[in-house]
């Protein structure tokens, strides 16, 4: 992988997360743009260990702007994790996916989105003691996980062209040809 186009990518897709603005409702539900990029860099990657690491950066990068969702001081962890964890889960699927289609990406951006959002709204209430507001979290956390699966699509479609500047060797399929009978 290359890592310098990698961290260019990350840096636009924050800019754009935070600039486009496109929160709804009133719990301020906006997506995850950021876990679109990991849920693709993880189908593409040519390594477990490559995906993990892609997906610590993205998740790192969140953390440290992340505004504080829990009204009480975050802490820069755990949000990394999540998606160091959640993109080595999307690296061991891909094999049983049929991960070039639209609707399964989208099913996995919106998953991989449920499973880290989830993990760092326990998190942050593990750490803080706040649990009264657990249960509006976690509406936010599905909210985001449904929007983020809905423009994920869009998001794949604009990424597609990024994989020559970010993989040396174009990722081809592990499955081997068929044989055909002579």
């Amino acid at each position: 992988m290359r890592w310098i186009p990698f961290i260019i990518l990350v840096y636009v897709t924050l800019v754009l997360q935070s600039w486009l603005g496109l929160t709804i409702g009133f719990g301020g539900i906006s997506p995850d743009l950021l876990a679109v990029v990991a849920v693709a860099v993880a189908l593409w990657a040519p390594s477990g260990t490559v995906a993990m690491l892609a997906g610590w950066t993205l998740g790192f990068a969140l953390d440290l702007t992340v505004t504080g969702a829990t009204q009480t001081i975050t802490f820069v962890g755990p949000m990394s994790l999540a998606y160091m964890l959640g993109a080595r889960l999307i690296f061991n699927m891909r094999e049983v996916v049929f991960n070039e289609r639209v609707i399964v990406r989208a099913l996995l951006t919106g998953a991989f989105c449920l499973v880290t959002h989830f993990i760092w709204i326990f998190a942050q209430c593990l750490m803080t003691v706040s649990w009264s507001d657990f249960p509006r979290l976690l509406g936010q956390v599905v909210g985001v996980a449904i929007y983020t699966a809905i423009i994920a699509p869009i998001g794949c479609w604009m990424l597609w062209p990024t994989r020559g500047f970010l993989f040396e060797v174009p990722v081809q399929s592990s499955r081997r040809p068929r044989r055909t009978m002579r």
